[in-house]
């Protein structure tokens, strides 16, 4: 194990020195470039001129308009004083209803001025505008939103569309993702091989499976992919997929001071044979409590499932409640486990999935309740509660104990009606 995490380190002080030789050129680049416009300029400070008024050198101010003076005949005479807009009235223009949108021709009004008698005197005299109440707008009518997708915020109230028609189509696809914990069912494949039999008393030779079924406790685990839906008919449907899922469970270990070695007194016809031995059995061995340890067995599988569901209720066409059975095949992609020896009586770390006594194909057996709802015409989402169960070993004939993974979760998602 200490040779892998040398041979790790060296693969991770070798991707760096890697990046590091294509990123110090542009970094160089980078701060040349920086540096020649903070210096470059007049008196050298001319990038540093953040004045407000004149942003760029080469920009000229703009001249300033001067107000034409108006004739002294067009001058008003006194103040103008604005009318003040009756509560009432201003109440109604607010509550006009939305409707059609009417087309306002422009109307023209010219100031009247009559002439004055003494050129001092000022003529308060102008035509009064007659009000034109112009109606709301309503933007559909102008803008064309017949070519595509709008939602009113007006009128969408709930999360979930109240009159909501439901499209079901032959195909549909989707995606999962199932936590929950696994574990696994443990046993001798030949009670002989690991203990002498006297008065209906078996004596094991190394560790008991009562040991590890009391001490092993069960792990958190995943599962998740794709989904392919094929809907037979109104009730039932076919499923299947591309999934990643992982099974395990954790056990304890003793781990010593001295050095892992490797086992000299192993037969060349051990799997074990130049493996290294890295932990002890609690039951084995004598062991004060800063050397036990907990360590969890992994197995990474690639799965394709086969699931037949029924539907056994159905509200509205929106709300359903199925119930599934099916198969799946699993490869074995990934494994870091711990095995116990019972020539030795020593645990051996298996980092890899290519190990002698592991099987690397499965069949598993699948079973589940889901209810699923839906959130839009072809949209649903679902959850589902599911139980898996091996049918296949974990380890090979040649190996001592039998063990067979599960895993129970509660598997959600959503699939899309094509």
């Amino acid at each position: 194990m200490g040779s892998n995490q040398k041979i790790v380190q060296e693969k991770i002080k070798k991707r760096i020195r890697v990046g590091a030789f294509f990123l110090i050129p542009f970094i160089l680049v980078g701060g040349g470039t920086i540096i020649f416009q903070l210096t470059s300029g007049n008196d050298n400070v001319g990038s540093f001129d953040f004045n407000l008024g004149k942003l760029w050198s080469w920009a000229t101010s703009p001249k300033e308009e001067t107000p034409a003076t108006e004739p002294e005949t067009a001058e008003f005479r006194g103040i103008i004083t604005p009318r003040s807009i009756d509560r009432e009235e201003q109440t109604v223009k607010d509550q006009v209803e939305e409707v059609e949108t009417v087309r306002v021709q422009p109307v023209r009004n010219q100031v009247v001025i009559a002439k004055a008698q003494n050129p001092t005197e000022r003529v308060n005299s102008t035509a009064v505008f007659k009000p034109i109440e112009v109606e709301n707008i309503r933007p559909e009518k102008i803008f064309n939103y017949r070519n595509g997708k709008h939602v009113d915020l007006l009128e969408k109230e709930f999360l979930i569309p109240q009159n909501l028609v439901a499209q079901r189509s032959r195909i549909a696809i989707g995606a999962s993702f199932a936590p929950g914990v696994s574990y696994r069912n443990l046993r001798y494949r030949d009670i002989n091989s690991v203990a002498r039999i006297e008065n209906k008393t078996a004596y094991t030779y190394g560790q008991s499976k009562e040991f590890r079924n009391k001490n092993d406790k069960a792990i958190m685990n995943f599962y998740s992919g794709i989904d392919v839906y094929a809907h037979i008919s109104d009730r039932w449907s076919l499923q299947t997929g591309f999934y990643y899922t992982s099974h395990g469970e954790k056990l304890t270990v003793i781990k010593k001071d001295d050095p892992a070695t490797i086992n000299s007194n192993l037969p060349e016809e051990s799997a074990f044979l130049n493996r290294q031995s890295v932990f002890d059995s609690p039951e084995m061995v004598d062991y004060v409590p800063n050397e036990e340890l907990p360590f969890s067995n992994y197995y990474g599988f690639m799965e394709v499932p086969l699931i037949v569901g029924y539907k056994v209720y159905e509200h509205e066409k929106l709300l359903s409640l199925n119930v599934q059975v099916g198969t799946s095949y699993s490869y074995l992609d990934h494994a870091d486990v711990l095995m116990y020896n019972y020539e030795t009586n020593k645990y051996f770390w298996i980092p890899s999935s290519d190990f002698s006594l592991i099987n690397k194909h499965f069949i598993s057996g699948i079973a589940g309740v889901e209810l699923s709802q839906y959130i839009s015409h072809e949209i649903e989402v679902f959850a589902n509660p599911q139980f898996k169960y091996v049918f296949t070993p974990t380890f090979k004939s040649d190996y001592e104990i039998k063990q067979n993974q599960w895993a129970a979760g509660l598997r959600m998602g959503m699939k899309v009606h094509l």
